[in-house]
């Protein structure tokens, strides 16, 4: 049995003392360290531009919405809304593209959460795939435009 125990003794101390491994993580930690930042900062810059990019996509359509009066509009998409808005009023979400307006919610951008649109069907397909409402061919923006 002693036998048994001088041989676990050099286990033991080498277990004990990390046999150098310590040392040698401590040095390669902080070129890790250095390697990490390195990587989070050069990808800062693509972060930074892809959040740009996000940006530009997030508005296709500036100065939509855009409050117009029905009679502004493709007479396809007036006789489909007519008796369904308020005022004599639509909102133009996207060129082409409108819903109904409600005085109740004079927030434009909040009638982009659940519409129901008419307009042009290519303007549907492309940018409002998943959203009911009604569509034809070669539905052009009315005449009420963004100014800009």
């Amino acid at each position: 049995m002693a036998s048994r125990s001088l041989l676990l003794l050099p286990a033991l101390l080498l277990a004990l003392t990390g046999c150098g491994s310590s040392a040698e993580v401590e040095e390669n930690e902080p070129a890790a360290a250095a390697t990490a930042t390195q990587q989070s900062s050069s990808a800062e810059p693509a972060k930074s531009a892809a959040e740009s990019a996000a940006e530009d996509e997030s508005d296709p359509f500036p100065g939509y919405p855009l409050l117009v009066d029905l009679a502004s509009i493709d007479t396809r998409v007036t006789s489909s809304l007519e008796g369904n808005t308020a005022e004599g009023k639509v909102v133009a979400l996207a060129p082409g593209i409108y819903t109904p307006y409600n005085t109740h919610f004079s927030d434009l951008d909040r009638y982009y959460e659940d519409p129901i649109i008419y307009g042009g069907q290519m303007m549907k397909q492309e940018y409002f795939p998943q959203i009911g409402g009604s569509s034809w061919g070669g539905v052009q923006p009315g005449t009420q435009k963004p100014q800009g």
